[in-house]
């Protein structure tokens, strides 16, 4: 009888224990609505595509280009803001890159990248980024892990596209992102 409530508590203390994790943050993160909304966008057109049969889940991916091939704009992007993230928890992010062709003039970068930002009053104080996908890559799914900061008031899940020439000319090629992820431990 003693070995059972050792058990017990053994087995409550480990049940209590266990970190909780949440669901996915982000909203709208598959794109199967056909449309980004849930997303912000800027220096990007916001556009979903409809590749059947071609993405790692569903019928649509997200598939942003940047406003003006011979414009001035280097880079542009789709964003989330998630509140309630505090020092201490852990985000993993993860989304689906598919890239084709993705070139500047002269041979310059153009990337596709998955971005975590922290943000204190207005102004980013940590940030981590993955893929840097350029040319032309199958489905790849890219992946952060990262704790919150001292002082996070905010962060942000990006996908970016970010044309390495200066001048943001001349730039050719698509990003599709898909199956985007946040997970937050506390």
């Amino acid at each position: 009888m003693k070995k059972m409530y050792i058990i017990s508590f053994v087995i409550t203390i480990l049940l209590l224990s266990i970190t909780i994790v949440g669901a996915n943050e982000l909203s709208n993160g598959d794109f199967e609505g056909g449309n980004i909304g849930g997303w912000s966008t800027w220096c990007v057109t916001g556009e979903t595509s409809t590749l059947e049969n071609h993405t790692p889940g569903g019928r649509f991916s997200a598939a942003p280009t940047l406003n003006d091939a011979n414009g001035p704009f280097i880079v542009g992007g789709l964003a989330q803001d998630i509140n309630g993230v505090v020092a201490g928890d852990q985000l993993s992010g993860s989304v689906w890159i598919k890239t084709e062709n993705l070139a500047g003039k002269h041979g310059v970068e153009v990337q596709a990248i998955l971005k975590l930002e922290f943000w204190r009053g207005g102004e980013i104080i940590k940030a981590e980024e993955a893929g840097r996908l350029s040319g032309t890559n199958d489905w790849k799914k890219v992946k952060i892990n990262i704790t919150a900061p001292e002082g996070t008031d905010l962060a942000k899940f990006v996908l970016l596209l970010w044309n390495a020439d200066g001048a943001g000319r001349g730039s050719t090629g698509k990003v599709f992102f898909d199956d985007a992820e946040l997970i937050i431990t506390r």
